[in-house]
């Protein structure tokens, strides 16, 4: 069990990461700069839901299992994993 705050990804986010027995369960991406931003889940897991405001965020989820959102800067979302 454990989590991470305020990581710097490229494109222009802040990413915090929880997980808990060795498997991610909860990240939470800020936007610094508008734009689509690609989001890459951990190996062997997938992206299930991407929240902003309570709203679900329409994604598009590559065969790799990676997802592209769009996000204005400032914006704030909460992704979900299996």
């Amino acid at each position: 069990t454990g989590r991470v705050q305020g990581l710097r990804a490229r494109g222009g986010v802040e990413v915090s990461l929880s997980w808990k027995d060795g498997r991610a369960t909860e990240g939470v991406l800020k936007a610094t700069v508008d734009g689509c931003h690609r989001i890459r889940p951990p190996k062997g897991q997938r992206i299930t839901s991407i929240v902003s405001q309570d709203a679900p965020l329409t994604f598009q989820a590559g065969p790799d299992g990676t997802a592209t959102v769009r996000l204005n800067a400032g914006q704030t979302c909460r992704l979900r994993f299996d």
